[in-house]
This record gives C-alpha cells, sequence and structure tokens, in this order.
C-alpha cells in the first residue's frame, strides 16, 4: 500500500520545488521536477512515500507491472470542498508566443506543461517557469500566465470544481473542455481538507501498471500513444491521445499499452488528507 504523507512547513511568499472508472467518458487532449506553491501563511508539503506492499498470492502475474514508470509531477493541500455537488475537469491552453492569460481567483488546481515554457505569475509570489514535462500546484490566488515564446505553447489545468462553474465561460478564447467527469455522487469525497496529486506513467509497449485502487476520485488523461483502462464492473474501454476516463475510490484499476508504441498518460487523484493514497490489489479487475 502506498499513502500520501503530510508534512507541515512554514514558508514565505517563494515557491518551493515538490518532489491511473467507474463510469469511463471520452474527452479531447510528461517532468521528473515538480513544483509546489507555498504562500505567504503556512503551506503543506506533500510527498507520496512507500507503505509497504500487498501480500502477493496465488496465480496474480497480471496483477503485476511490467514496463511501468511512474513519476510524480506536483501535489497540493486545499482545506475545504467548493460548497455543492463537485466535478473534476481538465482545461488545456494553446498559448500563443508572446501572449498574457490573466485569470481572476479560482479554484486551486494542478497545471502541466505539456509543450513549450510558460512564466507563472502568483500573487505574493516570484514568477515560476514552467518547462515542458513539469507541473505546479495552482491555489487560489490572482495570477496570470505568460507565453515567452519563442513557439505557442500548449498546457493542461486539472481542478474539482463546483457544479454551478459548468456553464461559466472559460478564462481564455484559447481554452477549451478536454474532459470533465458528471458530477460526483454525494459522499464520492470527504468533507474536510484534502489533497491533489498528479503523476505521469509511461508504459512501454505491451507494458502494464500493477493492479491497484485509489484512495480517492481518480481521472486519467492521455497524452501520448493509446492505452486500454481495466476497471471493476465495467468493459475495457480504449483510451487515446485526448481522452480521459474517471473512477471512485476503492475501484480495482489497471491499465495496458497493447500497442506497438510507448503510451504515456496522467493520473490526478482526489483524496481526504489522512486517506491511503493507493493499494496494490493481487488480482486484475
Amino acid at each position: 500500500m502506498h499513502c500520501l504523507r503530510v508534512g507541515t512547513t512554514l514558508a514565505l511568499g517563494h515557491w518551493a520545488k515538490a518532489g491511473r472508472a467507474e463510469n469511463g467518458t471520452m474527452g479531447r487532449y510528461a517532468g521528473q521536477r515538480a513544483r509546489a506553491v507555498r504562500g505567504t501563511a503556512a503551506a503543506t508539503a506533500l510527498l507520496l512515500c512507500s507503505c509497504g506492499a500487498a501480500t502477493i498470492q496465488g496465480d496474480s502475474s497480471a496483477a503485476l507491472a511490467t514496463g511501468a514508470t511512474v513519476k510524480s509531477l506536483a501535489a497540493g493541500h486545499l482545506d475545504s470542498l467548493p460548497t455543492g455537488t463537485e466535478y473534476v475537469q481538465v482545461t488545456a491552453f494553446a498559448q500563443p508566443a508572446g501572449t498574457l492569460i490573466g485569470s481572476k481567483k479560482h479554484v486551486p488546481g494542478i497545471i502541466m506543461q505539456e509543450h513549450g515554457s510558460q512564466r507563472l505569475a502568483v500573487e505574493g509570489s516570484p514568477p515560476l517557469d514552467i518547462h515542458a514535462g513539469e507541473a505546479a500546484f495552482l491555489p487560489s490566488v490572482f495570477h496570470t500566465h505568460v507565453n515567452p515564446g519563442p513557439d505557442a505553447n500548449n498546457w493542461i489545468n486539472f481542478a474539482l470544481w463546483p457544479s454551478s462553474a459548468r456553464e461559466a465561460p472559460l478564462t481564455s478564447a484559447t481554452a477549451t473542455v478536454a474532459f470533465a467527469t458528471p458530477d460526483l455522487p454525494a459522499g464520492a469525497l470527504p468533507r474536510g481538507p484534502f489533497a491533489i496529486t498528479l503523476q505521469m506513467v509511461t508504459l512501454q509497449p505491451h507494458g502494464r501498471t500493477e493492479a491497484h485502487t485509489y484512495g480517492g476520485v481518480n481521472v486519467v488523461f492521455v497524452l501520448q500513444g493509446s492505452i486500454n483502462a481495466h476497471a471493476d464492473g465495467r468493459s475495457p474501454a480504449t483510451l487515446s491521445v485526448g481522452d480521459g476516463s474517471w473512477a471512485l475510490a476503492g475501484k480495482g484499476l489497471q491499465e495496458i499499452d497493447d500497442g506497438s508504441q510507448p503510451a504515456t498518460f496522467l493520473t490526478f487523484v482526489i483524496l481526504g488528507l489522512g486517506k491511503p493514497f493507493e493499494t496494490a490489489l493481487n488480482r486484475a479487475p
């Protein structure tokens, strides 16, 4: 089993480096170095850590990982959930060189730079340059995104939103909703403080992840190649570039690359503090 270990640190106005579905739906639209924002008050540093491994019994070879690489990109701490029902949205941005996207204060999230670079300026902190394959936790503060060029860039935002925001206009004309879950069922997420994390998983041809469950709601979003997403209670779903799927906590999951090319996908997880982050299974879903 793997868990999310939380330690509290104190920092003043600076950036700090940090460090797979119940209903599967399709959408459109990796970074070893990850970063988190520490604000002007006490901030939470999150560290993915190993808490031992599940005991493997019987013929469980199909549940074991092979040809899989996992990188932790970013994580952040949120004090509370949005009011009312919630959903997870993946928003894709295509920003021309030399342009600025101004943003009002909105829900916290994690941004991941897919191509090019950007300079993220957050109120009360020095600017942060984010390059392709890197990610950052963005708290609920006023901020801007600048593409310093020389080429257009592409980046993705993962966030938990109140359902009332579903029809609201996006923050930029260059933004599109790449993937969104339905409204999450009541009780899917615990009240109180929780964490969000983003990982990048690369599968070699015919590779697979370890069969596992997450301790919270998770979203998978494919960046490269294609995968077969297996989950308890449903048929396997083939996900290609720009496709996504999601799952509730406790669902048995496994992702498999049945193709001849590597595949890369992102996993966004939302879970209550103190919950087990990930638990290995001794069976394939």
